[in-house]
């Protein structure tokens, strides 16, 4: 994550965190906004401009869903990119940056506006995990999709299961195990998503958790769908 940070912001592309003190965190969960430092997961940007920058063009059209306080369209902006959509419940992400020139929604990730094969590209930075169902997730981005168009999301993750009782921004919050992940690519292809690899030694060949959050010791986990043709 620290890593990840330098890097975006030597390349202009993520501005410095500002500061803020106790006060402020008592504002923003007074007005249910999420916390810098719970929502500050540079890595997954990083490694999802990285695989946008590969594959698509900056005229083509991106979505990132569940896209409140989220860094990856105006890095994406910056990067020349000018075909920029979000969508969240939230309101207030109408009020992101570069709101001027990206074209924010509010509304359901599951039941968007836009028409079939609309977006080159679609990213899911750290949602997935927060009550979103596999089916309905996987069936709305096969539709949103154009065929070779990629999808790219990160996620909470640990082999074994980790029960999760905790809501994190008001929202459930679950961290996926080897057998939902394993689901969840299952799931995806049916709607004609594929991996970009095989997860197979992705999801089980991994070391101790980085991650120590409410108890609970994890990792995150990045993954790549490509739709496929017609």
């Amino acid at each position: 994550i620290a890593a990840a940070t330098r890097e975006l912001q030597a390349q202009g592309l993520l501005d410095p965190a500002p500061a803020i003190g106790a006060a402020g965190r008592m504002v923003r969960r007074l007005l249910r906004r999420p916390d810098p430092a719970l929502v500050l997961k540079t890595w997954d940007v990083q490694r999802s401009l990285e695989a946008f920058v590969a594959r698509l063009d900056p005229s083509e059209a991106i979505l990132d869903i569940g896209c409140f306080a989220c860094d990856m369209l105006p890095a994406l902006k910056r990067l020349g990119y000018r075909n920029l959509f979000g969508i969240d419940l939230n309101p207030a992400v109408q009020r992101m940056p570069d709101a001027d020139v990206i074209n924010y929604t509010v509304g359901d990730l599951l039941s968007t506006p836009w028409p079939d094969g609309h977006f080159a590209g679609i990213s899911a930075i750290s949602v997935i995990e927060h009550g979103v169902p596999d089916d309905e997730l996987c069936r709305e981005v096969g539709r949103l999709l154009r065929p070779g168009g990629v999808f790219v999301f990160t996620t909470d993750y640990w082999p074994q299961k980790i029960v999760t009782t905790e809501r994190m921004f008001d929202r459930d919050w679950r961290i996926f195990d080897e057998t939902e992940i394993e689901a969840l690519v299952a799931r995806a292809e049916s709607h004609n998503l594929h991996p970009a690899s095989d997860p197979g030694s992705v999801i089980r060949d991994i070391g101790s958790p980085p991650i120590h959050y409410a108890g609970k010791d994890y990792t995150f986990l990045y993954g790549a769908f490509i739709r496929g043709d017609d």
